[in-house]
């Protein structure tokens, strides 16, 4: 039997906890919970599928919990997690931010560990070689405006940036740019620039009211995020919100 090709699965700010937020389906409080529960199901149904002829690596991208110390919330949290764990050659993990998990990503450090994210699969940044160009992946470090017209310009000022500093520095060729955190993928990407692709992770909260306040109107993008190197590249994988839950 021949090696199977790799497959990297991004998944990220999920924000369980929240009632704006993805939750088992025993937990689903509301029309909203029950519609991202709907996508969760879906999701590992495909992922599922995927893994069955790739190597699969489950890549986490933090804020998996709304807030640090939310009853059962990392509990249902690996809950949600596990079945993506279960099929995955290799789990790793960034952490995400202290307001929502602690000082040094402690939520998240856990649920990785119950995961299988243990020592060097966890941290701040990775640095992971794809075979196809170098990986740079983090929670943090995307710009991303509110316009419509120049949101695309964050991707393309980080990829520049990273372009330079890899030949300063010879890190080597960077393929692949992955954050999170921002809630929101926009329309147009992946973004390719200077030989980088680069995305934005898609998350599984809701609007709420601190979104309310600081983006009105501007709806997060629900989902995840799948690379196959040397071949698609970095693709989407999201839900349309229905209107009557944005």
């Amino acid at each position: 039997m021949g090696r199977k090709e790799p497959f990297y699965l991004f998944v990220g700010d999920l924000h369980v906890g929240s009632i704006e937020a993805v939750t088992l389906p025993a937990e689903v409080r509301n029309d909203r919970q029950k519609w991202l529960a709907q996508g969760w199901a879906d999701l590992v149904k495909r992922t599922k599928a995927e893994a069955k002829t790739k190597s699969l690596r489950l890549m986490l991208g933090g804020d998996l919990v709304d807030l640090a110390n939310i009853v059962d919330a990392q509990e249902i949290a690996v809950e949600l997690l596990r079945p993506l764990a279960n099929v995955a050659d290799e789990v790793w993990g960034v952490y995400g931010t202290p307001y929502h998990v602690g000082e040094d990503g402690v939520e998240d450090r856990s649920i990785y560990g119950q995961l299988g994210a243990r020592g060097a699969r966890r941290a701040h940044h990775h640095w992971l070689d794809t075979g196809d160009g170098l990986l740079t992946w983090a929670h943090h470090g995307m710009p991303m405006s509110r316009d419509p017209w120049n949101e695309l310009n964050g991707h393309k000022q980080l990829a520049e940036r990273t372009y330079w500093s890899a030949l300063q520095h010879g890190i080597g060729r960077v393929g692949y740019l992955v954050r999170h955190h921002v809630h929101r993928s926009p329309q147009g990407s992946p973004v390719s620039w200077r030989g980088v692709q680069v995305a934005v992770c898609p998350c599984w909260k809701m609007p709420d009211g601190f979104s309310g306040k600081f983006a009105p109107g501007l709806l997060p993008t629900i989902g995840a995020l799948a690379l196959r190197p040397g071949g698609r590249g970095l693709e989407l994988w999201t839900y349309e919100i229905p209107r009557r839950l944005a």
